[in-house]
C-alpha cells in the first residue's frame, strides 16, 4: 500500500510539474507577444497611417534610400520582384531581374547604374513604399479577411507578382 501511495505522490508532481511548465511557456509567450506589439506601433518605419504635406498615405510606409537600393538588389535575386522608383520630376525607373542588361546610365548598366546615378543626392531623402501583390495566374479564392489563398497554379511555378513602388516625398 505504500508503494501505491508513494506512486500517487509522484504522479501528482510530475502533473503538477506540467501545468506549472505550461503555464510559464503560456506567460512568456504572451510576454512576447506584448513586446512585439509595443516595439512594432513605437517603429516609425511600419505600415502606418502617415500625413505629408496634408494628404494622407494609405498603407505606405516611409523609408529612406538604403530601403530602395536593398529593394533593387532583391529585385535582382528574386524573378518575380520589380521596383519602381518615381522621384517626382517626371522620371519613372522601373526595375526587375530582367531589365538588368536593358538598364544604362552613363556607362554605368543595371543597379550600379541607377544608385550611382540617378539616386545620387537623395541620401537624406525620404520616400512612399508601396507593395503590391499581384495574381497572374492560377485558381484563387478570396478568405474573409480580403487575402488571397491560390488554390492551383496550372502548372506556372510563380502565380504571383510583387511590385514595391517608391515614390519621393520631399
Amino acid at each position: 500500500m505504500e508503494n501505491a501511495t508513494d506512486a500517487l505522490k509522484m504522479a501528482f508532481a510530475i502533473f503538477t510539474f506540467v501545468i506549472c511548465l505550461s503555464l510559464a511557456f503560456s506567460m512568456i509567450t504572451k510576454a512576447k507577444e506584448t513586446a512585439d506589439t509595443v516595439l512594432w506601433y513605437s517603429d516609425k518605419t511600419n505600415y502606418m497611417l502617415d500625413y505629408t504635406n496634408g494628404e494622407q498615405l494609405k498603407g505606405a510606409r516611409i523609408v529612406g534610400r538604403d530601403s530602395v537600393i536593398s529593394a533593387l538588389y532583391k529585385a535582382r535575386k528574386e524573378t518575380t520582384v520589380t521596383v519602381r522608383i518615381d522621384l517626382g520630376d517626371g522620371t519613372t525607373i522601373e526595375y526587375s531581374s530582367a531589365s538588368e542588361d536593358s538598364i544604362e546610365f552613363n556607362g554605368k548598366s543595371g543597379i550600379e547604374g541607377i544608385v550611382s546615378e540617378k539616386l545620387r543626392g537623395y541620401e537624406k531623402a525620404k520616400f512612399s513604399e508601396r507593395i503590391e501583390e499581384i495574381t497572374i495566374a492560377g485558381t484563387y479564392k478570396i478568405a474573409d479577411d480580403g487575402t488571397k489563398i491560390v488554390v492551383s497554379t496550372e502548372g506556372i511555378s510563380n502565380p504571383t507578382r510583387i511590385y514595391i513602388t517608391y515614390t519621393l516625398l520631399n
